[in-house]
C-alpha cells in the first residue's frame, strides 16, 4: 500500500493521461479501496475507474 503513490507518480510522469482501473473483489473490504483510492489522489490521479471483478468465468 505504501508504495501505490510513488509508483503512481512515475507513471504519470511518462503517461499524464493514464487511466488507472482499480478492480475489487467483490467481497473485498471497502477500507482497502478507500485507502487506494487515497493513495490514488495523493498522486494527483485525475481518471480512476472503479470495477468489481466478475466471479466464476
Amino acid at each position: 500500500m505504501n508504495e501505490i503513490e510513488e509508483f503512481v507518480r512515475a507513471k504519470l510522469l511518462v503517461n499524464p493521461e493514464l487511466v488507472i482501473v482499480i478492480e475489487t473483489h467483490p467481497e473485498a473490504e471497502y477500507s482497502i479501496m478507500i485507502d487506494i483510492l487515497d493513495e490514488l489522489r495523493n498522486a494527483d490521479a485525475k481518471k480512476i475507474s472503479l470495477k468489481t471483478m466478475k466471479l466464476g468465468q
